[in-house]
């Protein structure tokens, strides 16, 4: 498991550029982290305000949080998850890649959801796809930006098994 954390916190938190006494400190309080929950509580909690940047396509950068506000936001992921007692179920995540995807597979990590990601449908492209993936997880609950509601509103009168899915639980 340090491994793994040890691989994340390179790719998702970025590369050591230098040892200063911050990124010293930084380091420290990383290596004691198991999970990535324990990550992001220790980074929001030691450095609320150093910034996670996303970058698109490796270069361009779409938008940052602080680790304060990346917790914020999955632990209100987390509390509307778990309102639905979905701990331990699978959560299809229908988000581009960005920030937004990241806060919420986050809140399923806090919720002790099973995070099912995958991008959101456009009009009738890869409905199929998501209706077969979302069966085959067994998922009950999708999580989307508020700009794709709409659309997988419209999506769900066309497939049987979200429409089924989306009666038993709520997208958000």
């Amino acid at each position: 498991m340090a491994e793994l954390v040890g691989v994340l916190q390179t790719r998702f938190i970025g590369k050591k550029e230098s040892m200063s006494d911050e990124s010293i400190k930084g380091n420290q309080l990383t290596e004691s982290c198991t999970n990535l929950v324990e990550l992001l509580q220790n980074r929001a909690l030691h450095q609320p305000e150093q910034k996670y940047t996303f970058l698109l396509d490796g270069k361009t950068e779409t938008g940052s949080l602080t680790y304060r506000e990346l917790d914020a936001i999955a632990r209100s992921h987390a509390v509307r998850l778990q309102a639905l007692g979905v701990s331990g179920e699978r959560v299809l995540l229908l988000f581009p890649p960005g920030l937004d995807y990241l806060a919420a597979f986050f809140g399923c990590l806090y919720a002790k959801a099973i995070a099912v990601p995958l991008y959101p449908p456009k009009l009738k492209r890869n409905l199929a796809k998501i209706s077969a993936i979302a069966q085959d997880a067994g998922a009950t609950v999708a999580i989307a930006p508020a700009r794709h509601l709409e659309n997988l509103e419209q999506l769900c009168e066309q497939a049987p098994e979200l429409k089924a899915m989306h009666g038993a639980r709520r997208f958000f």
